[in-house]
């Protein structure tokens, strides 16, 4: 406010506020912490992000009214709250006094092209969930999101509409896989499941279609728990489960065809 307050003027402007306007600026090698507070006698719910680079177009912000308008020529971005790394962002972040709306038409992460769209809210009011993001790609290499759940491959790529929010107990997030269509180790999945991470681990509402699921993937996602040799083919059908924490998951009915490729294959 020292840099910017005009005090001849102050007086007679809105709430006395100041008013940025920004033509071109350029960052590098910034970070900024977030923390916000929990229940008493829990440690605070803290988030880092490292910019390290970030070069703006024009840009306002007015401190009396807490509404102003970023335009995001280049962003080179890494988060610890979901862990991410953006190589490449372009696109404009609406600020108001309690919130922000962030429109980003293109990120890149190392291995994905994608669209993020979503609003994040600070206010002491605000409901719990202040986080809502929805992540949409065409393009989408799952090693940039494998860090979310096990059962996303290390590898292969696919499209898919990924939704993050948070308010859960805890301060879990929830992933809202939705509109999978992936391939990967010989494999091609189309459905969508729940991810809610935080100290544990839920899968939850999973619909999976395998066209085929071929076991050299099993073995990738699930490793020990899979049978071993001389189990070698590829699953076939719908999974659908209820799901749940992942020490006492709920598998639904569920139809599935095994190809052996030795000698045929049987229903179960």
């Amino acid at each position: 406010s020292r840099l910017f307050t005009d005090t001849s003027r102050a007086s007679s402007s809105a709430g006395g506020g100041w008013r940025v306007i920004l033509d071109t600026l350029a960052l590098a090698d910034g970070e900024v912490t977030t923390a916000r507070a929990r229940a008493r006698g829990e440690p605070p719910d803290s988030a880092r992000y490292t910019i390290a680079a970030l070069d703006l177009g024009p840009s306002h912000f007015n401190s009396a009214t807490g509404v102003g308008a970023v335009n995001i020529r280049r962003l080179v971005a890494s988060s610890s709250a979901p862990p991410a790394t953006i190589t490449h962002a372009a696109g404009s972040v609406a600020l108001w006094k309690d919130s922000l709306r962030v429109e980003l038409p293109v990120v890149r992460l190392p291995a994905t092209l994608a669209r993020l769209d979503g609003r994040v809210r600070w206010d002491s009011g605000a409901p719990p969930q202040r986080l809502a993001l929805e992540v949409r790609s065409d393009s989408l290499g799952f090693s940039d999101i494998a860090w979310i759940t096990s059962l996303v491959p290390r590898g292969g790529r696919g499209r898919a509409i990924v939704r993050i929010t948070d308010g859960l107990p805890g301060g879990a997030f929830r992933y809202a896989i939705d509109s999978i269509d992936a391939r990967a180790t010989d494999s091609h999945l189309r459905g969508r499941f729940v991810a809610e991470v935080g100290s544990a681990v839920s899968i939850r509402d999973l619909d999976l279609t395998a066209e085929p699921l071929d076991f050299a993937l099993i073995r990738e996602l699930f490793g020990d728990s899979v049978p071993a040799a001389p189990w070698d083919g590829a699953l076939r059908g719908r999974v659908r489960a209820t799901g749940g924490p992942l020490d006492r998951w709920r598998l639904d009915p569920s139809t599935l065809e095994f190809e052996d490729r030795r000698v045929g294959s049987s229903r179960s």
